[in-house]
């Protein structure tokens, strides 16, 4: 009887350590899992003007940043991106210019960045591997180009293109301030990240969001507002309190924005060509 109570004893312990062995070796393959994912990606970050990229490279691809010449003096900025040839690849263009594409013998299709916005694809005569994409929700500026990449690698690239972060500081820009939004008013900050002066007036508009398309507040009578131009210099923010209820009266329950319009000191006579309109989106609930 003893020895069958040590042997079960015995089982139980080997059953025990087996459980704890097997856990240990779970948890550190898991870990070597993600060291090796970790391990595979290169992260590219490049800041031209006001525009910032960030994008995930696979270890087994390549990149160079292309020089400028009088040749090719269509591009701010060229990164040009290849597996294992040189001569086959594809460019990443920030282009002077917004980019435009020819719609003869054009399909296009659509997918989604892991940033949530979109980029377009396009492929011409029902080839398979797609010769453009370009990123208008996030810069109409900005375009890749394949220069001979085989299907295969035209899939990978797709495939890791989709880790591209595009942020695009504005040279003058207009936001909400935290915590001063009420029904009745709110107070914005205008902020100058150029090296120049602008100047703006006292006057504003309010559109509401209405099946995604954005309509200005039809009011009565139209506003009157002073004729005092205030300048911010390059650098500087400034908060501007607007109390809406003039006009406007109270906001409903709804998705609005803000529109201003400022401009460049350096540019008068004014025109309509050379004001520049700034949104800033708010909720009422």
């Amino acid at each position: 009887m003893k020895k069958k109570v040590l042997i079960y004893s015995i089982i139980g312990l080997l059953v025990i350590v087996g459980i704890v062995f097997c856990n240990y070796l779970s948890k550190h393959k898991s870990n070597d899992s993600k060291n090796e994912i970790i391990q595979t990606i290169k992260k590219y970050e490049k800041s031209i003007d006001n525009t910032m990229f960030k994008l995930d490279i696979p270890n087994d691809w390549n990149y160079e940043e292309l020089e400028k010449n009088e040749e090719n003096d269509f591009y701010k900025f060229a990164l040009k991106i290849y597996k294992s040839n040189k001569d086959k690849y594809a460019v990443l263009y920030l282009y002077r210019q917004s980019f435009g594409v020819c719609g003869t013998g054009r399909t296009d299709e659509q997918i989604k960045l892991n940033n949530g916005n979109k980029a377009t694809i396009g492929y011409y005569n029902d080839n398979e591997v797609w010769q453009d994409i370009s990123f208008y929700e996030q810069n109409d500026n900005i375009a890749i180009i394949n220069y001979g990449l085989d299907i295969n690698e035209s899939k990978e690239l797709l495939n890791f293109i989709k880790t591209i972060d595009i942020n695009e500081e504005k040279e003058i820009s207009l936001s909400l301030k935290e915590e001063t939004l009420t029904s009745m008013g709110a107070t914005f900050i205008l902020k100058n990240n150029s090296n120049k002066e602008y100047d703006y007036g006292s006057d504003y508009y309010i559109e509401y969001k209405h099946n995604d398309n954005w309509n200005e507040i039809q009011l009565d009578e139209p506003l009157s507002w002073n004729s005092i131009a205030y300048v911010i210099k390059p650098g500087d923010e400034q908060e501007i309190n607007i109390n809406w209820s003039y006009g406007y009266g109270e906001l409903k329950t709804g998705i609005y924005r803000l529109v201003k319009k400022v401009s460049k000191v350096d540019d008068k006579p004014i025109d309509e060509s050379k004001i520049i309109y700034l949104y800033s989106e708010f909720e009422i609930r």
